[in-house]
């Protein structure tokens, strides 16, 4: 057998190409599996974010629900009057108007004086201020919900 120089050389040419080309199929290859794995876990990322965000619009949904059942359980009842509050004006209006609603009639001589020819007006009773302080207080609170109320986003 005679050692040719240039056979010697390509044999090594062509073990060196076949390490060379195992070694890239190798990296291709390998680098593929681990950007497939990346990509599995993103994803995974995507879906626990789309999952957590379905989640929150259920909540969401469900708590509007509630708060659109306690509007409409008020919105059944708002414009029921209050049996008693009803008793109570109407009470009111016939004491009030029995009474005549008119001034005091002029004093009687006392002790022996003129009686005054200037006639006088029965203030308030106490019952009375307290009924409007009462009907103030109710003002105040309604106008607070009235601007409440304006501040709360429309209906859709």
């Amino acid at each position: 057998m005679t050692l040719n120089p240039y056979g010697i050389l390509i044999e090594l040419g062509a073990a060196a190409l076949c390490v060379t080309l195992a070694a890239a199929a190798g990296y291709h290859f390998g680098g593929l599996a681990s950007k497939a794995a990346l990509q599995a876990d993103h994803v995974a990322q995507l879906q626990a974010v789309v999952n957590a965000m379905d989640e929150n619009a259920r909540q969401a949904a469900a708590g509007e629900l509630k708060q659109q059942r306690v509007i409409d359980r008020y919105d059944a009842t708002k414009d029921i009057p209050d049996p008693a509050s009803v008793g109570t004006a109407r009470r009111v209006l016939i004491v009030a108007a029995a009474g005549g609603g008119c001034a005091v009639p002029e004093t009687a001589t006392l002790a022996g004086r003129a009686p005054d020819a200037t006639r006088s007006t029965v203030g308030p009773s106490e019952v009375e201020r307290r009924l409007d302080e009462y009907i103030q207080a109710c003002g105040r609170d309604d106008k607070k919900l009235t601007a409440a109320q304006a501040l709360a986003p429309p209906a859709e």
